[in-house]
């Protein structure tokens, strides 16, 4: 198992506010209850290959499969928001793991989409499954810190905001990385 990267102390402070809000679970999203809004890794498409994003489709009504049908193609880390069912779906296209320089920014700016999105639409509770499985791999070692440290970020500077973030991973393996980190997240 791969080391995380180091937290910095800025990192620590931002961490440290945002405890509260954020929790870890080891069940789909989709078996939350009472969740405003779902994440659904997808494709430029919006066409769903595999996990939630496939799982939300196969759950959904015509009218959900019709948006999808019918949305323009999405550019990596944007967002687009369908409110036609409970919950909410919020898509966003993760990034490949290129092992560019740009990469974690590009995961980083899908994660400060999401939550932009969310509070745009007042979603106050937003359930995250990995963005970093559905396309190319984003090795977990690396994507569960920028996932955590953006999130405690953007929660910082949108204190005035009550957003709840849900992370829910049903990989055991890919959990493991999550439950290490949060522990150190919930611990500073």
């Amino acid at each position: 198992m791969h080391e995380f990267l180091p937290i910095s102390d800025i990192d620590h402070a931002l961490i440290k506010e945002a405890r509260e809000q954020v929790e870890l679970f080891k069940k789909s999203a989709l078996k939350i209850k009472d969740i405003d809004a779902i994440v659904s890794p997808t494709l430029s498409s919006l066409k769903p290959r595999e996990g939630i994003a496939l799982d939300i489709y196969r759950s959904l009504d015509k009218r959900y499969w019709e948006f999808c049908r019918c949305s323009k193609l999405l550019n990596t880390s944007e967002v687009l928001f369908y409110g036609g069912s409970t919950p909410n779906i919020l898509h966003v296209v993760p990034p490949s793991f290129t092992k560019s320089e740009k990469d974690p920014l590009s995961l980083e700016n899908a994660y400060w989409n999401l939550l932009e999105c969310a509070k745009e639409h007042l979603i106050l509770s937003l359930a995250f499954p990995p963005l970093e499985r559905k396309r190319e791999e984003y090795p977990s070692y690396l994507a569960v810190p920028i996932a955590f440290k953006t999130i405690a970020k953007w929660l910082l500077m949108n204190a005035e905001y009550p957003l709840s973030i849900l992370f829910c991973v049903e990989d055991e393996k890919e959990y493991a990385y999550y439950r290490k980190f949060y522990n150190k997240f919930m611990n500073h």
